[in-house]
């Protein structure tokens, strides 16, 4: 009893301390000063960040661990998280190869299984001791003599890596394939000798064709540094092939085609390349161009094999001389067919609403395709289409398919009017057996910025699912414009001196759900990751009065500093925010980022901030100078709480890729959401 009232007289104390950090010696902020500016020392005061972590920190904690749903929630993710599953598998000649996830606090490892051992070839352990590494997926070679891995360092997308492994010395190939940028999260081979990624930095988009690993042959222990006889580059002069071949280099420039309309290489050979390209003006349109080259020509003209209006590439696949593109426009998800020979469309597969694609391989049959998909509620169900009749060999069930431990499970889509008229795509999610109402939870997960899918697209959340659904609560996303949903132009209504267009989409859907009674303001949690995170506390600073909970994650919420704190990737921030330099455009984002908005305890929503302190494509002084600036104001410790992760990248909330940090970090939060809800454990 004598030390539950320690624990209470410490947070009482703490609470105080964090009321009152800073409103002790220092210096008021001037009237016409920005809060960037006058919170600006923080980013440079190592013993003032320190200060902030650490109180910050004890304070969640300790409420934390005070909480009565604390171990029920642990154990539910632990369940969700702490299990053994083959991610990716291939059969070789000399057994199986298999990429396997072995549960919390375990290593990710590239394994070759025979009839008589198994053998590791690969742990993340080897990146880094942690298992913060997370290893994405491998390509085998056409001749299975190599596997790339493609690695994600620290729980983030900027830092990766691709690790060569000679499969028949069963050594790593020691490289220096080391990026900085976004990875888009895979690597593979594209033709007999070469294999493909792609970088984006400041919109400079690279992709990689390597040689015939030679060196590694022969030398299978030795440094593989690179000297790739191919690499295309985009830049913003032009689109150009670089030819090392031995001591000479060569440039080839790739004609009619603008930099950043390409967005990937799909195959190559000594004569000919193929490239998507993804041309946005005047009208959204996916196409392959062929460029044919050889050795006494500096520039190569293009054929275009194929266009199709109206549709945004997602992910690509190759098999039996055929190209298969999954691809959507707003609610529609297809899987288009393409023969790679002349360029003829085979056909286009229309996904049902509530599915998109999770992969596809070939079928049982030489004309067939198998297409395994993935709802918001499922990802365990697959068909099979037949290419050549253009009809389902075993077709998806809505009924079946959206059935979880025998539950029924709603896939609803709203199109909802902004104030401006537009039509926004809305998705809900619940039981069949929910009550809808105002008293109703509803946990809206945005993310609307640079051109990416808000998650309207349905993408299996089980963890939401299990952890919130099943207890009768709705989940809400939607594609806000900002993202990709109806391609560059959906973008592009909201990027610089638009950008608010995105805030004021996410607070009229979800006044739109409160008119319908589908929920209310006391009931509404507002959460989303990175631009997501802005788009969350933008929108319920802006909007007080709309959202109960907000909940930012890895937000860049000093957007007037943002340039600065985040320089990586100083130009794409310029071009999807503005430049902070130009008075226009200083003022306009005055408007909206968090930094700047008035936060007034008395009426704003609860606010639960997270953040990574190793995030590298948003710093974490974002999150502490919000952090001071919302106990200056006089949050007070029920209305505010922040979560620092040490050793933390940008996939914080991601248990897949951060292990144990993302299990912990998902447990603090869903005891929050549980404590916003009075939701106790024991009744479920």
């Amino acid at each position: 009893m004598r030390f539950l009232s320690v624990k209470c007289l410490l947070f009482l104390t703490l609470t105080l301390m964090s009321s009152t950090l800073f409103a002790q010696d220092v210096v008021p902020k001037a009237a016409d000063q920005t809060w960037s500016d006058y919170l600006h020392p923080i980013e440079n005061d190592q013993a003032k960040k320190d200060l902030l972590f650490h109180q910050e920190m004890q304070l969640t904690n300790t409420t934390y661990s005070q909480s009565a749903n604390r171990k029920f929630i642990e154990a539910a993710l632990k369940k969700k998280f702490d299990f053994v599953s083959v991610k990716q598998e291939a059969i070789l000649p000399g057994g199986q190869l298999q990429l396997i996830y072995n549960g919390l606090g375990k290593p990710e490892q590239i394994l070759l299984k025979t009839v008589k051992e198994s053998t590791v070839l690969f742990s993340n352990t080897q990146i880094k001791k942690n298992t913060t590494a997370h290893l994405t997926n491998f390509s085998v070679s056409p001749n299975q003599q190599f596997v790339l891995v493609f690695a994600e360092l620290n729980g983030s997308i900027d830092d990766y890596q691709i690790i060569i492994i000679d499969l028949k010395s069963r050594t790593v190939i020691s490289t220096n394939l080391i990026n900085h940028g976004e990875g888009k999260g895979s690597v593979r081979w594209i033709g007999p000798a070469q294999f493909f990624f792609k970088s984006q930095n400041d919109q400079r988009l690279s992709a990689v064709i390597a040689n015939d690993l030679t060196v590694a042959t022969t030398q299978p222990t030795a440094t593989y540094s690179g000297g790739y006889p191919y690499v295309v580059e985009c830049l913003p002069e032009a689109t150009t092939l670089i030819n090392y071949n031995g001591a000479v280099v060569k440039r080839v420039i790739l004609q009619n085609i603008k930099c950043g309309d390409w967005v990937e290489v799909l195959n190559a050979n000594q004569k000919s390349i193929d490239i998507l390209i993804e041309k946005t003006e005047p009208e959204q349109i996916l196409s392959v161009a062929r460029f044919s080259f050889g050795d006494d020509t500096a520039s190569a003209s293009s054929v275009e094999l194929f266009n199709f209006k109206n549709q945004v590439s997602d992910s690509t696949n190759k098999f039996d001389g055929k190209y298969f593109f999954q691809t959507h426009w707003g609610v529609q998800s297809s899987l288009l067919i393409y023969d790679m020979a002349d360029g003829s469309l085979v056909d286009q597969v229309n996904l049902p609403s509530y599915a998109t694609v999770a992969s596809v391989a070939r079928g049982t049959q030489n004309t067939t395709v198998k297409i395994a998909m993935m709802s918001q509620v499922t990802s365990d169900f697959s068909s099979e289409y037949n290419y050549q009749t253009h009809a389902w060999v075993s077709s998806p069930d809505v009924n079946l398919n959206l059935r979880k431990n025998d539950q029924q499970y709603i896939d609803r889509v709203l199109q909802v009017p902004a104030r401006d008229g537009t039509l926004i795509p809305v998705r809900l999610n619940y039981l069949a057996t929910t009550s809808i109402n105002e008293n109703t939870p509803l946990l809206f997960k945005v993310y609307g910025g640079y051109g990416d899918s808000g998650g309207f697209l349905p993408v299996n959340e089980h963890v939401v699912r299990d952890m919130f659904i099943r207890h009768g609560g709705i989940l809400v996303t939607a594609g806000p414009r900002g993202g990709n949903e109806y391609g560059e132009a959906w973008h592009r209504q909201a990027m610089g001196l638009k950008r608010m267009t995105t805030f004021f989409d996410v607070i009229d859907i979800t006044k739109y759900l409160i008119a319908q009674k589908i929920s209310s303001r006391n009931r509404i949690i507002l959460t989303g990751t990175s631009a997501g995170g802005l788009v969350t506390l933008a929108s319920g600073l802006l909007s007080p009065e709309t959202f109960g909970l907000v909940i930012p994650i890895s937000a860049p919420n000093d957007v007037l500093g943002k340039t600065r704190l985040d320089d990586r990737f100083f130009n794409l921030q310029k071009r999807e925010y503005g430049d902070p330099d130009q008075l226009g455009v200083t003022e306009y984002m005055k408007l909206y980022s968090p930094l700047e908005q008035i936060a007034d305890p008395k009426t704003a929503p609860q606010i639960f901030l997270i953040a990574g302190l190793n995030d590298s494509r948003v710093n974490v002084e974002h999150t502490l100078k919000m952090t001071a600036k919302l106990r200056q104001v006089g949050f007070a410790d029920i209305q505010m709480n922040t979560l620092l992760i040490k050793n933390s990248g940008h996939w914080i909330l991601n248990g897949t890729y951060q292990n144990l940090i993302g299990w912990r970090a998902e447990a603090v939060m869903w005891d929050r959401i549980y404590k916003f809800l009075n939701w106790s454990t024991k009744d479920f």
